[in-house]
C-alpha cells in the first residue's frame, strides 16, 4: 500500500468492521463483500452462485476480482471461496474508489413502458462505482431504472448521487423511502430521493447504512415487485394514454403509498 491507500483504507477500516461482526467466519465475510461490490450471489446450503439477475459481463469481471486479489475461483457460475484468503489487498482497492465517466442518453420512456417493466435496465458492476454499486443493483432488481451514478468517494465530495430514465422510476424510488424505508435506514436525501449528502466523518458510515438499505431491498425484491404491480390496479392503459404525467404521477403515487405502508407495519431488520 502506498502511504495515500494507508491513509485511506484506515478512514474506510469501519466500514469493513461494521460489515464483519455480521460474519462468522472469512469465507462470509468475502462473500458480504463482493456483495457490497455490487455482486449478485445466491448462497443455498453452502453453495455460492451468482444470480441470474446479474449483467452478462459480471460472471467475468467478478472472475478477474478474485484471480487478482487471490480471494477464490469460478466454476461456470459456482463461486469458491479459497481457504484463509487474504481481504486486505481488496479492501484497499475497494476504499481508495474509482471515479467512472461515461455519457448516457435519456430515452424518453413514460409510464406506459414503466408500468410493463418488472426490472430496470441492467447495469454491470465493473461501470458502478464501489460504495453505491450494491444499491444501483437493488433498486434496478425491483423496477427503477437508473442511467448513472456516482458515490462521492472523491476528494471534496460529500454527496452521493443517480439518475433515473422515466417519471415512474422517480416516483416509485421516492415512495419506496417515504412510505417503508425511511423508518428502517437513516439516509440523508435530498427533496427528489436522488441524491444523498454527508458530513466527513460520517461517510463510511453512510455507505455501511445505504449498503444496509440496498441488502434490505434486494432481499425484498419480489415484494416489492408486487407492490407496484398492484399499483396499476386503476390505472387502465386508455388512463396512461390521456392522462398528462401529474394525473398518473398523483394516482400511481398514492395507490403505492398505502400498499407500502401496509406491508412496512410488520418489517423488521437487523
Amino acid at each position: 500500500m502506498t502511504a495515500l491507500n494507508n491513509k485511506t483504507y484506515n478512514k474506510a477500516e469501519q466500514f469493513f468492521n461494521r460489515i464483519k461482526e455480521h460474519c462468522s467466519n472469512n469465507d462470509e465475510y468475502i462473500i458480504e463483500l463482493l456483495k457490497a461490490r455490487g455482486f449478485l450471489l445466491d448462497v443455498d446450503s453452502g453453495s455460492i452462485t451468482i444470480s441470474d439477475n446479474s449483467y452478462w459481463s459480471d460472471v467475468c469481471y467478478l472472475n478477474e476480482v478474485i484471480l487478482n486479489y487471490g480471494l477464490g475461483e469460478l466454476n461456470g457460475n459456482v463461486l469458491t471461496i479459497y481457504a484463509n484468503a487474504d481481504t486486505k489487498a481488496y479492501e484497499n482497492y475497494f476504499a481508495e474508489g474509482i471515479q467512472i465517466g461515461a455519457t448516457y442518453d435519456a430515452s424518453g420512456w413514460g409510464w406506459r413502458w414503466f408500468r410493463n417493466r418488472i426490472h430496470g435496465k441492467k447495469c454491470p458492476v465493473k461501470m458502478l462505482e464501489h460504495f453505491i454499486a450494491r444499491y444501483i443493483k437493488a433498486i434496478s432488481a425491483c423496477g427503477v431504472c437508473t442511467v448513472c451514478s456516482c458515490d462521492g468517494n472523491h476528494k471534496s465530495m460529500h454527496k452521493a448521487h443517480f439518475l433515473v430514465d422515466d417519471p415512474g422510476s422517480l416516483v416509485w424510488h421516492k415512495s419506496m423511502w417515504v412510505n417503508c424505508l425511511s423508518r428502517l435506514f437513516e439516509i440523508n436525501w435530498d427533496e427528489d430521493y436522488l441524491a444523498f449528502n454527508f458530513l466527513e466523518k460520517d461517510r463510511y458510515s453512510t455507505y455501511y447504512e445505504i449498503n444496509r438499505a440496498a441488502a434490505f431491498i434486494y432481499d425484498h425484491r419480489l415484494e416489492f415487485r408486487q407492490i407496484k404491480s398492484k399499483a396499476f390496479w386503476d390505472i387502465s392503459a386508455s388512463f396512461l394514454k390521456h392522462a398528462d404525467d401529474s394525473e398518473i404521477e398523483e394516482r400511481f403515487y398514492g395507490n403505492v403509498s398505502v400498499l407500502l405502508k401496509d406491508w412496512a407495519k410488520n418489517i423488521q431488520v437487523e
